[in-house]
């Protein structure tokens, strides 16, 4: 379970709903570092669409624009919120399994997550207690 983990859940959650702007928002958001660990260690595993529109966000994106990106965890709220309007409660958990806990945590400490969201999360680290899941060392 990882970051990188989550980032390849959401994108191909995103993909399976046909929200292909929100994708291309989230990609416009993360760190080109993080897309390109992505592309590296989860081609195989990505539906084809989604390296393709990575490469050609990176390849779009400016000097300017790449200082306006940030961490994973930290474009993720506005996708989770989308998602928790929607109903699209069983994507979030989905996404939020593949998240590490210092990561879970971190993600439940942003400022523009929803409640619902966030009392999601919460719900997830309960079940990996519950499960004899390691929740932070």
């Amino acid at each position: 379970m990882s970051s990188l983990d989550a980032l390849a859940e959401t994108l191909r959650q995103l993909f399976d709903a046909r929200q292909e702007r929100l994708a291309e928002r989230l990609i416009d958001r993360c760190a080109r570092e993080a897309l390109t660990d992505l592309m590296d260690s989860h081609y195989q595993r990505l539906p084809t669409r989604i390296p393709y529109l990575i490469k050609q966000r990176l390849n779009r994106r400016s000097d300017e624009s790449e200082k306006k990106t940030g961490l994973f965890i930290a474009t993720l709220p506005p996708v989770l919120n989308t998602w928790c309007n929607e109903g699209r409660r069983a994507a979030i958990r989905s996404v939020l399994r593949e998240l590490d806990d210092a990561d879970m945590i971190q993600l439940s400490a942003q400022p523009k997550i929803d409640a619902e969201v966030a009392s999601i999360v919460r719900e997830v680290l309960v079940h990996k207690l519950r499960d004899g899941q390691q929740v932070l060392p």
